[in-house]
C-alpha cells in the first residue's frame, strides 16, 4: 500500500488529527491537508503531474536546436541565444 492510501486510510479511521497523522507517517502536515483537499476536490489521492508552476518557453522539441546552437558556438551569451530561438 502507498503512503498516499495509508495516509487517508489513517486519518479516515477517525481517531487522528492531520498533525498527528503528519507526525506518524514523517510527513508535513501541509502535504496531509492537501492531499485530504485534492480527494475532496477530485475523489483521487494520486501524484498530480505538473499542474502548477511556470510553463517551459522551450519547448522539449527546440532541445535539438538549442544543443546545436551552443555546440556551434559555446561562447554565446545567453541574449543571443534567446534572440536566435526567438524567445524574447
Amino acid at each position: 500500500m502507498n503512503l498516499r492510501r495509508r495516509i487517508v486510510d489513517t486519518y479516515d479511521e477517525g481517531k487522528w488529527t492531520e498533525e498527528e497523522v503528519a507526525k506518524r507517517f514523517r510527513v508535513s502536515v501541509g502535504m496531509v491537508k492537501e492531499l485530504l483537499q485534492q480527494r475532496r476536490r477530485t475523489g483521487q489521492i494520486e501524484a498530480r503531474h505538473r499542474v502548477s508552476g511556470r510553463k517551459a518557453r522551450l519547448l522539449p522539441e527546440r532541445g535539438q536546436e538549442l544543443k546545436a546552437l551552443v555546440a556551434q558556438q559555446p561562447d554565446l551569451p545567453l541574449a543571443q541565444i534567446k534572440e536566435r530561438l526567438s524567445l524574447v
